[in-house]
C-alpha cells in the first residue's frame, strides 16, 4: 500500500481568485492545495489562465508557475466578459480539450479531485481517470448546467434542454463514474445523488466551504481610508460579493432607499456584470457606498469596520460569504432559503428576509440598531458557529484526511 505522506494530487477548477495573486482572498481549491502540501503531497492545481472575477488575463499562455509549497498548471482559453456567454462556453470547452491533450503526456497523479463546474473540465478528468485506473473525486460547486436553464424563459426551457442534451449528458456519465462525490452543502450533494442514479455511501461527504480566521496581524487598508472616515460612528451594513444575476444587491440599496438618513450607511464592495446598473439605482443615495472589487487587506478593514453582513443570492446556496461575515463575528441578514437559513435560526445569529423584499431588510437592521444586546448576542453566536463548524483550517483539514482514506481505500 502507497504511504500517505507522498502522494501525487491534481485539482482541478476554473473560477476561484487566483493563489498567484497575493491580495486575493483563498478559497476552497487553494486552502485545500495548501494543507494537502502541508501533509507532504505533490500537489498539481489545474486553472484557467483567465481569471473569472476580475475578467483579466494571469498569464499569457499554457504555463505552471510554483506557488508557496504546490504548482499550478495555466491553460489559456479564449477569456470572455459575460458569465452567461457562447464565448464562455467555448472558454471552458477549449480548456478541458487542453487538459485532455496535456494530461496524457505527463506523469499520473494518485488521486484527481475536479470541481464541478465546470462540467468539461470535471468530464475529462473523469475520463482520464477510468482509463488510467486512478481514483477521482467529483467537487460539487454548483448545479452546471441545469442553472442555465434559469437564464431562459420558461415556455423555451424544455427546447433549451434537448438543445443541451450532450452537456446533460456529459454532466450525468462525470457524476456517475466519479469513485467519490464531494459537495459544499447538502443540497447539492443530493443533486448529484440524483444524477448518479445512486443512493448515498460512506464515500459521499459535505466539507462546507469555510474560510481562513481574519489575520489578527493584518494592517487596516490605507487604500479605503477615506471610506473608513465616512462611515466612522455609523451601522455599517457591508455586502461583499460579486453583482451577477445570480447574487444580485439591487435590494441592499432598496433597503438604502427606504432607510434614508445618515445613521445607517450601507457599503457594497465587489464587481461584476451588474454593478454598473445597481450603482446607478443608488444615485442620490448619500448612506451608499461602493467600494469596486477589494483586495484581502482592504476586506478586512472594511468588515472590522462593519455591523452587520448581508448575503442576497437567490435560491438555497450557502455563499462564500456568509463564512467571511460570520468569522468577523457579523451578525447576517440572508436571503438564502435552506441549510444558511437553518443555521442562522437555530443559533440566533442573523435575521432571514424574503428574496428582494427590501422593506423587510430594513426592518430586520432597524431591529438590530435598536437593540444593542441583541446585535451583541447574535455578533458572539455568530462568531462561536465559525469557530465550531466553519474554519478552514479545521475543514481542509478533514477533507485531506478523507482524500487520504479514499487513495487508501483503492488499493
Amino acid at each position: 500500500m502507497k504511504k500517505m505522506d507522498g502522494l501525487k494530487i491534481w485539482l482541478l477548477q476554473l473560477g476561484e481568485p487566483s493563489p498567484l495573486q497575493e491580495d486575493n482572498v483563498r478559497l476552497r481549491t487553494t486552502l485545500l492545495a495548501e494543507k494537502l502540501a502541508d501533509r507532504g503531497h505533490k500537489v498539481l492545481m489545474w486553472s484557467s489562465a483567465f481569471e473569472h472575477a476580475r475578467k483579466q488575463w494571469l498569464v499569457d499562455g499554457d504555463e505552471v508557475k510554483k506557488v508557496k509549497n504546490y504548482e499550478i498548471y495555466f491553460l489559456k482559453g479564449l477569456g470572455y466578459r459575460r458569465n452567461f456567454s457562447i464565448l464562455r462556453f467555448l472558454d471552458h470547452r477549449l480548456i478541458a480539450w487542453k487538459f485532455r491533450r496535456v494530461s496524457s503526456k505527463m506523469e499520473k497523479p494518485d488521486l484527481i479531485v475536479a470541481s464541478l463546474p465546470t462540467y468539461d473540465l470535471a468530464y475529462e478528468a473523469v475520463e482520464f481517470s477510468r482509463k488510467n485506473n486512478l481514483p477521482v473525486v467529483v467537487d460539487l460547486r454548483d448545479k452546471w448546467p441545469d442553472i442555465m436553464l434559469e437564464y431562459v424563459p420558461p415556455f423555451l426551457r424544455v427546447l433549451f434542454r434537448v438543445a443541451l442534451y450532450f452537456e446533460f449528458r456529459m454532466v450525468q456519465r462525470c457524476i456517475r463514474d466519479a469513485d467519490a462525490l464531494v459537495a459544499m452543502m447538502r443540497l447539492l450533494l443530493g443533486w448529484g445523488l440524483k444524477y448518479a442514479k445512486r443512493e448515498k455511501t460512506d464515500r459521499d461527504r459535505v466539507f462546507y466551504l469555510g474560510c481562513s480566521k481574519p489575520d489578527e496581524g493584518e494592517k487596516e487598508s490605507e487604500n479605503i481610508s477615506s471610506l473608513l472616515g465616512s462611515i466612522k460612528g455609523k451601522f455599517v451594513v457591508a455586502y461583499v460579493g460579486s453583482f451577477s444575476k445570480a447574487n444580485d444587491p439591487t435590494v441592499i440599496v432598496d433597503s438604502a432607499r427606504e432607510m434614508g438618513g445618515d445613521r445607517v450607511c450601507y457599503v457594497l464592495a465587489g464587481d461584476g456584470e451588474l454593478f454598473d446598473k445597481v450603482k446607478k439605482r443608488s444615485e442620490g443615495l448619500p448612506n451608499v457606498f461602493f467600494t469596486g472589487w477589494l483586495a484581502k487587506d482592504e476586506i478586512y478593514s472594511l468588515l472590522k469596520n462593519s455591523d452587520v453582513g448581508v448575503c442576497a443570492p437567490a435560491g438555497e446556496f450557502f455563499p462564500n460569504k456568509a463564512f467571511t461575515y460570520m468569522s468577523y463575528g457579523l451578525p447576517l441578514l440572508s436571503s438564502c432559503d435552506g441549510e444558511l437559513r437553518d443555521v442562522i435560526e437555530k443559533n440566533v445569529m442573523g435575521l432571514y428576509f424574503s428574496q428582494n423584499d427590501f422593506r423587510q431588510l430594513t426592518k430586520h437592521i432597524k431591529t438590530l440598531v435598536a437593540d444593542k444586546i441583541l446585535h451583541q448576542r447574535m455578533s458572539t453566536n455568530s462568531k462561536r458557529v465559525f469557530d465550531e463548524r466553519f474554519d478552514a483550517d479545521i475543514i481542509y483539514s478533514e477533507y485531506a484526511g478523507y482524500l487520504e482514506s479514499v487513495v487508501q481505500s483503492k488499493h
